[in-house]
């Protein structure tokens, strides 16, 4: 059954009768690095990995680490920016959130407007507010970070991110609360 909806919350967050909060953001891939950002997290790990491998080989000279490294980055940014190319620049974010869980379709980019607007499921990333243990806001990048035991992303537009984020603060554990709040 699809709940009907009942009418805007915020500029861009809606509420739906069944009394979920639905809201499609739109990112500007060449202008929001937040994607790149969350992949360049990972490449020291990448690197340290590389660096260890050739250190127990010893037939791997030791700046071929570096090089696969530099190769790997240059991929990493063509990559990112020739996806960002066929998606005309934007990649939509359809989230729904209710009392327990937090979503985002991760389906086909042709497909996400539809799936929003009819609220039917699709492809859909799901974590429960109960299980989220740390929580990073990136208010420049329109971006709430999570960790839930995978990374979590939440993307909201600047009118309708104190909404949002109190919304999650509210309904997360305390520990995690408290270590956003200390961290703030």
């Amino acid at each position: 059954m699809t709940a009907r909806n009942s009418g805007k919350l915020t500029p861009a967050v809606t509420e739906w009768s069944d009394g979920s909060y639905r809201w499609l953001y739109e990112l500007d891939m060449y202008h929001n690095p937040s994607m790149l950002y969350i992949w360049f997290k990972y490449l020291p790990l990448v690197f340290l990995a590389l660096c260890v491998l050739a250190l127990l080989t010893g037939e791997i000279p030791v700046f071929l680490p570096l090089l696969v490294m530099v190769i790997f980055l240059l991929l990493l940014v063509i990559g990112y920016y020739v996806v960002a190319f066929f998606r005309h620049g934007v990649a939509y974010h359809p989230f729904y959130m209710d009392e327990q869980y937090l979503s985002v379709n991760v389906g086909d980019p042709k497909q996400i407007r539809h799936t929003f607007v009819t609220g039917r499921n699709g492809n859909y990333m799901v974590v429960a507010f109960s299980g989220i243990t740390s929580l990073r806001t990136y208010r420049k990048w329109d971006l709430i970070d999570m960790n839930a035991g995978t990374k979590f992303q939440v993307y909201v537009r600047p009118e309708d991110y104190d909404f949002v984020l109190q919304y999650i603060l509210e309904h997360v554990p305390e520990r995690t609360r408290a270590k956003y709040e200390k961290r703030k």
